[in-house]
């Protein structure tokens, strides 16, 4: 198929998506498509950031294992796929999306709306009847954000869809970390007009949703593995390399991409393991490499590694940078408190 038709058979699902007549049958088909897509993209560009052959091998056959655990996880089911996509699909910003196309995750996101950190708006919906069924949603869309309100139905997902594979003995602390990542990634993105709370929230939940992902698609030993090497202090990517035979920044992009997301995010988080970022040249795919980069370094506790080019892109002056370091030590000592986030919708009922 070529690019054109390829771009037609996008453009012809999309307007399927307005009138509610996207199929399951078609959902599977178009998720496919955009990774296998986004993996030829991928592997091209990752190519060029490896100076030997060898290890552009070895790159390449990371990616292809990479989309292989994707393909078996499938992160999102479609309904929630569909409302990600309708907000961050589109590669050049987020497009519009209505509160009231929130309504089959209305207890997660009005659940989402009484956390005083997301809640930043105090929205007054107008042209609503106070008393009207839709207004509660409305208002817990406009208070959180149509771009958060996106980002938590991802978190969310991944979360449920963990819980369904994995021990919660074994994932708990781990999505323990991403939550407080994509917490850090929500204050970050604030900080930035141009990206927002929201795709702050998944660069930094995607800093440990890859090896998350891997360890729900992996065995038990390989599970037990990695965790042990971890825990003596081994890198997350060595790793993940060895056991895996992927980078998790990898899986991370991918499961974006299965979950809706454009693909300027996917490059951007996967570039912030490339040792050559500079094949990351688009400017909103080089936000997304320096929120995710920025959000590991200060998690860590390692913000003087951050490379300066993600510095220099938020644009910040010093007393800024150490204002936001500051910030972010204090919020990590009050962990997240999105614990809701990983319950069922009718959990979060009670």
């Amino acid at each position: 198929m070529s690019n054109n038709s390829e771009s037609t058979v996008d453009v012809e699902e999309d307007s399927l998506l307005e009138n509610d007549s996207f199929t399951e049958e078609q959902y599977v088909e178009r998720v496919e498509r955009d990774i296998e897509k986004a993996g030829k993209e991928f592997k091209r560009k990752s190519a060029l950031s490896e100076s030997s052959q060898q290890e552009r091998k070895k790159r390449l056959q990371s990616w292809n294992v990479a989309i292989d655990i994707v393909k078996q996880f499938r992160p999102v089911p479609s309904s929630v796929w569909r409302l990600i996509y309708q907000v961050f699909g589109r590669e050049n910003g987020l497009t519009e999306s209505t509160p009231l196309s929130f309504h089959t995750v209305k207890l997660l996101i009005t659940k989402a709306a009484q956390d005083e950190t997301l809640a930043i708006n105090h929205a007054k919906p107008d042209g609503i009847d106070i008393k009207a069924p839709s207004y509660k949603l409305t208002k817990a869309v406009m208070d959180i954000g149509i771009d958060v309100a996106a980002a938590c139905c991802y978190l969310h997902a991944i979360s449920r869809r963990i819980d369904s594979l994995v021990d919660e003995r074994i994932w708990h602390p781990l999505v323990d970390d991403a939550l407080l990542r994509a917490k850090i990634g929500h204050f970050v993105g604030g900080t930035l007009p141009q990206f927002g709370y929201g795709r702050g929230m998944l660069a930094g939940f995607s800093g440990r949703a890859g090896l998350v992902i891997q360890i729900a698609t992996g065995t038990k030993k390989q599970c037990t593995r990695a965790l042990e090497h971890m825990a003596r202090g081994v890198p997350m990517r060595n790793v993940c390399f060895k056991i895996y035979g992927c980078d998790p920044l990898e899986v991370a992009a991918i499961s974006l991409v299965a979950s809706g997301c454009g693909r300027d995010s996917a490059l951007g988080i996967a570039g912030a393991s490339m040792k050559n970022n500079t094949v990351v040249s688009d400017p909103n795919q080089f936000l997304w490499l320096a929120v995710t980069s920025l959000v590991e370094h200060l998690r860590m506790g390692t913000p003087s590694e951050v490379d300066e080019k993600c510095w220099n892109a938020f644009g910040y002056s010093d007393k800024r940078r150490k204002d936001i370091i500051e910030t972010i030590r204090r919020l990590q000592r009050k962990k997240h408190g999105w614990n809701w986030i990983t319950l069922t919708q009718s959990a979060m009922e009670v």
